[in-house]
């Protein structure tokens, strides 16, 4: 690393954004889930996913230079084990985190990160006149993304933490902004004489049915409400995600 140039050096982060785009393309276009069942050409990927086929070689190239994807000798693509990690159903998956990344409300707050340091203003503030949470309400496909993203952080994370914290002296634990409850229905699995309850927004309590938590219905009650103006009372421990405060 010390024989690299300070500009090359910079170079490679800055171009860490278009890596990035690269790769979120590829996982909002869906490739590593047609991937799944075998090796395709390009024009069978691009048939599938409703892309040009040139344009789609150019993209899997790129990102099979960081690699997520690879070409055989004989011209198909195959999954690899970065690619495979985007496909929707996988086990531990950040498809839903690598749409996120793309979204526009995402993009612009992150372009205006200097402003946001220097104001201190949350950037969803500034850019749509309202905070993130409420911007979610009124589009609802960046919603679900955000919603999804936090879940598939929690397929990564939460058998980790499961495995490292012991939570044998808690009875009762409250995840506050817990999404879809992937987290507190781990750590209840683990603990089977545990309590839960997920404390999270009202359209994200009302989009829970079939979820992780309906197993453990009879151990968890789900309250709705908003974390930045109070919390629920009376858990042995809380546990939260995240802040979005820059956002």
């Amino acid at each position: 690393m010390n024989d690299i140039p300070p500009t090359a050096r910079v170079m490679q982060v800055l171009m860490g954004v278009m890596n990035s785009a690269a790769v979120s393309a590829i996982a909002r276009l869906g490739v590593p889930d047609h991937l799944h069942s075998g090796p395709k050409t390009v024009e069978e990927l691009a048939h599938a996913v409703g892309a040009k086929p040139e344009l789609l070689f150019r993209l899997m190239r790129a990102t099979a230079g960081l690699g997520i994807l690879t070409q055989r000798p004989d011209g198909r693509w195959e999954q690899t084990p970065m690619s495979d990690v985007l496909r929707s159903d996988a086990t531990e998956t950040l498809r839903h985190f690598a749409c996120l990344i793309a979204d526009d409300w995402h993009v612009r707050a992150l372009g205006s990160l200097d402003e946001t340091v220097r104001t201190g203003e949350q950037a969803t503030n500034r850019i749509y006149g309202m905070p993130v949470f409420a911007y979610f309400e009124k589009d609802r496909k960046s919603a679900e993304n955000f919603d999804r993203a936090m879940t598939s952080f929690s397929t990564v994370e939460a058998p980790a933490i499961a495995k490292a914290y012991d939570f044998s002296g808690i009875h009762s634990l409250t995840d506050i902004g817990g999404g879809h409850g992937l987290f507190l229905a781990t750590i209840l699995e683990r603990y089977p004489d545990m309590t839960g309850t997920l404390f999270e927004l009202p359209q994200v309590v009302h989009s829970l049915a079939g979820g992780p938590l309906e197993r453990f219905k009879n151990r968890v009650r789900v309250l709705a409400g908003d974390m930045f103006s109070s919390v629920p009372h009376g858990a042995d421990a809380y546990a939260a995600t995240a802040g979005t405060a820059g956002w």
